[in-house]
């Protein structure tokens, strides 16, 4: 599986903005944001490689007033130590396990640090390069079941680019896109951003969507076809207030939150406490983070997935400032 090191630096904006107990820990605590500052329409680059094409015309305030001058904060979770760090997970509202390829949030504040909106029917575009775009990959949104977040509302996703489908494939499509110099493609993307990434790299592949002011996803359900029903509790060590847990795969890039079953357990159970199928033998990361008296405080461990198996999982304290580095 290779070598991953997942570094946490804790800053005291996240102690402070976590304080009360009854908000629980945010998913995103443990992810650096990046700022833009941005007065005229720009095509913005992330640290992850996405573009972003912002119109300043599309941007508006609660009496749908437009600023001269706006702050983007961008979110990106695009690797698997940035996955294990948000605590975001990969379940859709109706309980399927989702594989990711990426998620996303922008937050858009004006220069007073009020949010800011996407006008109605307009969007952010988004293209999110990837070498090998996966057809059956789809954008799901955010949504909030029982305070609990899952992703709903699977759409398509645009692969702009790319001949990713398989010589095998049945159905025999192809995302292949022949450009001549002087046209655009049959596409969604406004003419002036695919010129602009065509200047870029005329052989660039991903994926384009439109940004409508969501959490976002890009996943495909993970297949469960060939794996076997598991069970597993694990039993969490150390001083906390509560504890959030989870199992991730990261040849896939899936995250699972545990149930709570009691007092220092946790168990992983689907809708209706049902075992999820997941792969026997394969290399998989448990870890929670939790909170005692204002302190953070993180496990991991690395175990491989069996039939029936309970594990026990320590916690340690992060302190402000402090950087936990883990490699396997």
């Amino acid at each position: 599986m290779g070598r991953i090191a997942l570094r946490l630096m804790i800053v005291l904006a996240c102690l402070t903005g976590c304080s009360k107990p009854e908000e629980g820990i945010s998913e995103i605590d443990f992810l650096d944001s990046q700022f833009f500052m941005v007065n005229s329409d720009s095509v913005l680059v992330t640290s992850n490689g996405t573009y972003l094409n912002i119109k300043m015309d599309a941007i508006v305030d609660s009496l749908s007033l437009k600023s001269n001058s706006i702050s983007l904060e961008v979110i990106e979770i695009a690797s698997v130590d940035q996955l294990i760090k948000s605590g975001m997970g990969t379940l859709t509202d109706e309980g399927k396990i989702l594989s990711s390829s990426g998620m996303m949030k922008i937050i858009i504040r004006n220069n007073s640090n009020q949010t800011l909106y996407l006008e109605s029917e307009k969007s952010i575009e988004v293209f999110w390069p990837k070498e090998n775009p996966d057809p059956q990959m789809k954008l799901f949104n955010e949504e909030i079941i029982e305070d609990r977040m899952v992703w709903a509302s699977p759409a398509p996703l645009e692969i702009i680019g790319a001949n990713s489908i398989n010589e095998d494939d049945e159905e025999g499509i192809d995302f292949d896109v022949a450009i001549p110099e002087t046209n655009i493609p049959e596409t969604n993307i406004t003419a002036g951003f695919f010129q602009y990434l065509d200047s870029i790299d005329e052989n660039m592949k991903g994926y384009f969507f439109e940004y409508s002011g969501s959490f976002i996803n890009l996943d495909k359900y993970y297949d469960p076809s060939n794996y076997e029903p598991v069970e597993m509790i694990v039993n969490v060590k150390g001083a906390r207030d509560y504890a959030f847990v989870f199992l991730t795969i990261p040849n896939d890039m899936v995250q699972i939150s545990l149930v709570k079953t009691g007092a220092a357990e946790f168990s992983l159970l689907g809708s209706d406490k049902e075992r999820f199928d997941l792969p026997i033998g394969e290399k998989v990361f448990i870890h929670s983070k939790s909170k005692k008296n204002g302190i953070l405080y993180f496990g991991f461990k690395e175990v491989k997935i069996e039939r029936n198996m309970t594990e026990v999982l320590f916690l340690e304290p992060l302190r402000e400032g402090q950087e936990l580095a883990i490699k396997q």
